[in-house]
């Protein structure tokens, strides 16, 4: 359900207010970006993605009934678009992009916290990766897009139990792959 601030928002983007509709970008473009990276998109993709949510969004506006907010509602946009992009495509292996990193005589002692934080990561990203689809939507869209269980089992038309064993599930898998990676 919509609470009132979200009414109004919804109100004013089906008036076709440009403050509003900006505001609304901006508030989720790096959300859905974020979320399509995370899937292991690679960040073209990612992009394209995220703009073809938001025309989806935009022509379906007047048929939304407000029985979800409209970051569930964007995200189950989202996540539709990929999947029909998905299918479209042969698989992709996912290649993290290399960062630059900025050498600062007299501070190794941050630039090796630096690297470790950056090798943290790349473990991270790279051991969600090997998830299966189920595991790897659930975990990002609970933990990075802060949906909360109800939410995500209506973006992934899902029922709550399922929703909470495919998160404890994933958890699962995901500690026994860093283990490994650590050992």
């Amino acid at each position: 359900m919509l609470n009132k601030q979200e009414q109004k928002l919804l109100a004013s983007l089906r008036r076709g207010e440009r403050k509003s509709c900006q505001l609304f970008v901006q508030q989720y473009l790096p959300s859905l970006f974020a979320f399509f990276r995370g899937m292991g998109e690679p960040k073209e993709i990612a992009e394209d993605l995220a703009q073809e949510t938001f025309l989806e969004f935009w022509k379906s506006l007047s048929s939304f009934r407000g029985e979800s907010s409209l970051k569930t509602w964007i995200f189950l946009i989202g996540r539709r678009v990929a999947w029909k992009q998905r299918k479209k495509r042969p698989r992709q292996e996912f290649s993290s992009e290399t960062e630059e990193h900025h050498q600062t005589e007299g501070h190794e002692a941050l630039q090796d916290e630096l690297l470790w934080k950056q090798e943290q990561h790349s473990v991270l990203t790279q051991s969600m990766q090997t998830l299966d689809e189920r595991f790897k939507e659930v975990l990002l869209l609970h933990y990075m897009e802060e949906l909360t269980i109800k939410e995500v089992a209506l973006v992934l038309d899902l029922k709550e139990g399922t929703v909470k064993s495919r998160i404890h599930r994933g958890i699962h898998h995901l500690k026994k792959q860093l283990d490994s990676h650590w050992q």
